[in-house]
């Protein structure tokens, strides 16, 4: 732990508060992830003693327990000039719970106070002119520690287009500072509980050789043959093999003993994703007490769907011993809860935000994902992406750009778009030589039988398009199964009139918001997106579409092919606006401060009250 003083100052109009009613102070301020208390101080316009005793008891309430209000005398100020003996004022000691964020460029940082609106004073009741004044008393540095399958590189920007785990947590990491702990993606002939710790900046990486037994059971069996297909609700698909739950299980269990004895006392634990469903339990049998997190980026399965999997009541039981459970989306929260509610007869308080089953309760919350929105904008303006867009157009010359980007995988629903794609050149000739489709397909998980065969028939449905439908000098359908730089890609968003993002079933798609992120605000494209993309909640202004309708999809290209501007930019400032919005800090903040909670904040006994003088 560090001490590191910082002082603030304001006036009334720094303080603004955000969609959920939380209050927020501009200020500079450096990065870290941590929390403290902070001192606000301020004059009434009347002595405390002469406010209705109901006004003075109302804040002391709305205060309680999460800070500690001072009602008299503020000693040794003499910022008024009257010497600082006694005269009333009123005291805040507020403990903040989560970070600082280090400012980009000219704008300051961020500092976020999870109190409700009512805690700051309003006009009427507690109105000063005067300038008020904010310190922290104490900063207590906590180091925020990544657990995920794999860790992705957390150098550079124009790495090949990543997941949007990998894109997440690199940018948070990078940020802030921390341990990401995971596999390397590499076997040994025999697992050693220790794992091999490299720095990178203010981020260490701390990663772990697998036997290849354990790859192959645990990786390419329970986690991708068993839980994601069962996840996106393709039982056809689901293996439900005993050895690859007893591997998934043994693996998280070495995760944790080789991670225990990295992790710090005041060590915040963040894990990410359907391969460590279990590891919190694995961690607490090891006596680790440190707060744990949970995300899952993929769709939570239906009731009745993940009650195929045998031992699924285990599974989820080993869930309720983390501390905070994230979801991308309220309907795969609404899906947990109805599991916990039916399968397990457990309670849900929607209001609360927990469940509890198996004698302990766990909150449960949405947390859309977002993206990092200022690196997303660098991208777009590198020389890189420059190119891409004029090699792009050059290419194109008069023809219009659907765009597809999305891994080989079958719920990404690329054989369902390649014959709506055919549908609508059928149905709409005239477009015919005016347009095609660059298809996108991100080689993964070249291991897995499944993910083979669908490439060598996406191969040939597009073939098959290409024969049927394109000319000597046409092309309607370019299929490029390779992955981009992601600084090429952003070119490659910002060229295409139309993107196609129709996933039969997603966790959230960050597809869809990184092409409304590339576009160019005075002519931008439009997204076709699929209502089963966890994105589409937050995306409404797309054209929203049923991914298995071929007739549905291409009528929307339809649509969006001949949209007028006015529209297109409409429909583009909304959903660019919900960007900017719900970025990748405020999903990292709203976990994190969920998570952390005002107990996470420095005890009394910590404080060492400074008095501040203007």
């Amino acid at each position: 732990m560090r001490r590191d003083e910082r002082v603030f100052e304001g006036e009334a109009r720094d303080i603004h508060f955000d969609d959920q009613r939380k209050a927020r102070l501009r200020a500079p301020c450096s990065h870290f992830i941590g929390c403290a208390r902070i001192i606000a101080e301020h004059r009434p316009p009347m002595p405390i003693e002469q406010m209705p005793e109901a006004s003075r008891g109302g804040v002391a309430q709305r205060l309680f327990p999460h800070g500690r209000a001072h009602f008299g005398p503020i000693e040794g100020d003499d910022r008024d000039g009257s010497g600082g003996n006694g005269q009333d004022g009123l005291r805040l000691l507020l403990p903040l719970t989560t970070a600082c964020r280090r400012p980009r460029s000219a704008r300051a940082g961020k500092v976020r106070a999870k109190y409700p609106r009512d805690l700051f004073p309003r006009a009427g009741l507690f109105f000063w002119p005067q300038p008020f004044f904010y310190r922290s008393e104490e900063w207590i540095m906590r180091r925020l520690v990544v657990v995920s399958n794999r860790v992705a590189d957390v150098d550079g920007s124009g790495q090949a287009s990543k997941g949007g785990l990998a894109m997440a947590m690199a940018s948070a990491l990078r940020e802030h500072g921390g341990l990401w702990f995971g596999w390397s993606g590499k076997t040994t002939e025999r697992f050693e509980p220790k794992a091999r710790v490299e720095t990178h900046g203010n981020v260490q990486t701390a990663l772990l050789d697998l036997e290849q037994h354990s790859v192959d059971q645990y990786y390419n069996g329970f986690a991708n043959r068993t839980l994601w297909p069962l996840c996106h609700h393709r039982m056809d698909l689901t293996a439900y093999e005993r050895d690859f739950t007893t591997s998934y299980a043994s693996v998280n269990d070495c995760f944790a003993a080789a991670l225990a004895p990295l992790l710090r006392e005041d060590d915040v634990l963040w894990v990410h994703d359907y391969h460590l469903i279990p590891l919190a339990r694995a961690l607490r049998e090891r006596g680790v007490r440190n707060k744990i997190g949970f995300f899952l980026h993929i769709p939570w399965p239906a009731a009745e769907i993940l009650s195929t999997l045998p031992r699924h009541r285990d599974l989820v039981q080993s869930m309720f011993d983390y501390d905070l459970i994230g979801f991308q989306t309220e309907d795969w929260l609404r899906a947990f809860q109805n599991y916990v509610g039916f399968a397990l007869e457990g309670r849900v308080d929607q209001d609360g935000g927990t469940v509890r089953a198996f004698n302990k309760t766990v909150t449960a919350r949405a947390f859309p994902i977002g993206l990092d929105m200022a690196e997303m904008q660098a991208l777009v303006a590198s020389p890189e992406a420059r190119q891409s867009v004029a090699a792009m157009r050059e290419s194109a010359g008069e023809q219009r750009i659907l765009l597809g980007v999305d891994r080989i995988d079958y719920t990404k629903g690329l054989l369902q778009k390649f014959a709506a794609y055919g549908q609508f050149l059928l149905d709409s000739p005239e477009w015919r030589e005016r347009l095609f489709l660059l298809q996108v397909g991100q080689p993964s998980r070249t291991d897995v039988d499944d993910y083979r065969d669908l490439h060598e028939q996406l191969l040939a449905e597009a073939g098959r398009i290409n024969g049927e439908v394109g000319t000597l000098d046409w092309s309607p359908l370019r299929y490029r199964a390779q992955s981009m730089a992601r600084d090429v890609l952003a070119g490659v968003y910002r060229a295409a009139q139309v993107a196609l993002v129709t996933p039969l079933r997603d966790g959230m798609n960050l597809v869809a918001k990184e092409y409304i992120a590339a576009q160019d605000p005075t002519d931008p494209g439009v997204l076709i997106l699929s209502r089963f993309a966890g994105a589409a909640s937050q995306m409404r202004e797309a054209l929203l579409v049923n991914p298995y309708s071929r007739e549905d999809v291409a009528d929307a290209i339809r649509r969006g092919l001949e949209m007028p501007r006015t529209e297109r930019v409409a429909r583009w400032r909304a959903l660019h606006a919900g960007l900017v919005r719900d970025d990748l800090d405020a999903w990292r903040d709203s976990f994190l401060e969920e998570l952390m909670g005002p107990d996470h904040a420095p005890t009394s006994e910590r404080v060492t009250p400074m008095l501040i003088k203007a």
